[in-house]
Parts: structure tokens; C-alpha cells; sequence
């Protein structure tokens, strides 16, 4: 294989790479045959929202990896609770409307929800989740999210 075909590849990889990839689990809970990424179990636990979704789509550079002076929130599960559970949203535009990213037992109440539900609420403080260019949540996603708040926020 020529030299620039071999090169053409290799950008094509680390391109797909640094965009998430492709290859997203399917509705039936399995990852697709050409992903490495778990079987999604929706399951309404810390655990399983880091490891199925902020891990793999919010813990990103220029997101909440702590890239561009931001503080890493999204480093592992436990350290993403700390960061959500009762902690006032502190980010420069939304540092001034007193919310909460996680109130136990309201999703309703909590920024977190409000931040990647569609359509984003009237007077959302700041930019809607996933950022521009992503896709949105889908509604196993946010039930998940949703119901893991319902259940008290717990760290499990």
C-alpha cells in the first residue's frame, strides 16, 4: 500500500476518533459489531450514566475534560457526582441564576435536565447539552438521567 494511502487512513482514523466515532450502541441496549463501546444498560445509576454517556460523550476536551481553564468535572464517576449532586451551577453564565446541576428527587429542578432536554427551556441560563455539532440526548438517555434524579441522586 502506497505511502500517502497509508497517511489518507490514518488522518480518516484519528479524525473519527477525535469526533466520538461513529459507532453508537443501538436501541436494544448492544453496540454495534465495528464498536469497542459497552452495551448500554440505561440503568439509573452514577455508574452507569459515567460510564454510557459523560464518560464517552461530556468528558471531552474543550467540554468538561478541563480544557480551556475549566476545572476537570467528568475524570470518573465519582468525581462527576461530586461535581453534580447538589453543586450550584457555577460556570460564568450561569454562576448568577442559583441552580442546582442535580437536585435530588427533581429532575425538574435540576440544570442538568434542563440542559439537554429538546426542546431547552425558556430562560435556560447558557448553552444547551451536547454542545454545537453533536447530537442530542435521545430519550433512553435523558429517562435515565431523569430517573437516576427521581431516585434521590444516589452514589451508586
Amino acid at each position: 500500500m502506497a505511502r500517502t494511502q497509508l497517511a489518507t487512513i490514518a488522518v480518516c482514523l484519528l479524525a473519527q476518533a477525535c469526533s466520538g466515532g461513529s459507532a453508537q450502541p443501538t436501541d436494544a441496549g448492544v453496540a454495534n459489531e465495528s464498536s469497542s463501546l459497552p452495551a448500554r444498560t440505561y440503568a439509573p445509576t452514577i455508574t452507569a450514566i459515567y460510564g454510557e454517556m459523560l464518560n464517552l460523550r461530556c468528558a471531552q476536551p474543550f467540554c468538561h475534560l478541563g480544557a480551556a481553564g475549566s476545572p476537570p468535572i467528568f475524570t470518573n464517576a465519582e468525581s462527576s457526582y461530586r461535581a453534580l449532586v447538589n453543586v450550584q451551577a457555577h460556570g460564568t453564565l450561569c454562576a448568577d441564576a442559583g441552580v442546582d446541576l442535580v437536585v435530588p428527587g427533581h429532575p425538574e429542578s435540576s440544570l442538568l435536565v434542563q440542559k439537554v432536554e429538546r426542546p431547552s427551556p425558556a430562560g435556560l441560563c447558557g448553552n444547551p447539552m451536547p454542545g454545537a455539532g453533536e447530537l442530542p440526548l435521545d430519550d433512553r438517555d435523558l429517562q435515565q438521567i431523569e430517573q437516576w434524579i427521581t431516585n434521590g441522586a444516589l452514589d451508586n
